[in-house]
């Protein structure tokens, strides 16, 4: 129930399911939503809202490795997890602590998964402004499945490995 939203999208976000539930789909007024985003611009008075959760959610993880095979020392070190390079930097952005890295309730697909140094690339990419893409299509495509428990060591992309432009 949302009472008397203010006109504008909203992302759906299901709080207290468990590690394997995932958003399988939402929907307003009958229409599905392919990123769980709710347009309300035109307001919401009368709609109604599905949300439908799936329990057979994938997770991934694993420990984030520099170009030697070792654990990565660095507090910079970011991991990136998602299935839209113009939306990576939202759909699933961890900062690397004690070189590890999980993620959970995920929804079946193709993913690419990618660790960053920023301070490797250029100031723009620490403040936001660079395209993730080059960083998206350099890092590995992984398949999660209904039900997938993966553990996958990542190593942090060399600067060879991406064409930044």
């Amino acid at each position: 129930h949302m009472a008397s939203p203010l006109p504008g999208k909203y992302q759906a976000k299901v709080e207290g399911i468990p590690e394997n539930a995932y958003v399988q789909s939402v929907s307003l007024d009958g229409v599905a939503s392919d990123d769980s985003t709710l347009d309300l611009s035109r307001g919401a008075r009368g709609s109604r809202i599905k949300i439908t959760v799936n329990s057979d959610g994938g997770q991934i993880s694993g420990r984030v490795l520099d170009k030697d095979g070792d654990p990565v020392v660095s507090f910079i070190v970011m991991i990136f997890f998602g299935n839209d390079p113009e939306k990576v930097s939202q759909q699933g952005t961890n900062r690397v602590v004690d070189a590890k890295y999980s993620y959970k309730r995920i929804r079946p697909g193709k993913y690419r998964l990618f660790a960053v140094d920023p301070l490797a690339f250029s100031i723009d990419m620490l403040q936001g402004n660079a395209s993730m893409k080059p960083f998206y299509e350099a890092g590995e495509e992984i398949e999660i499945k209904p039900g997938d428990r993966i553990v996958k060591d990542v190593k942090v992309l060399a600067k060879e490995s991406v064409h930044v432009k």
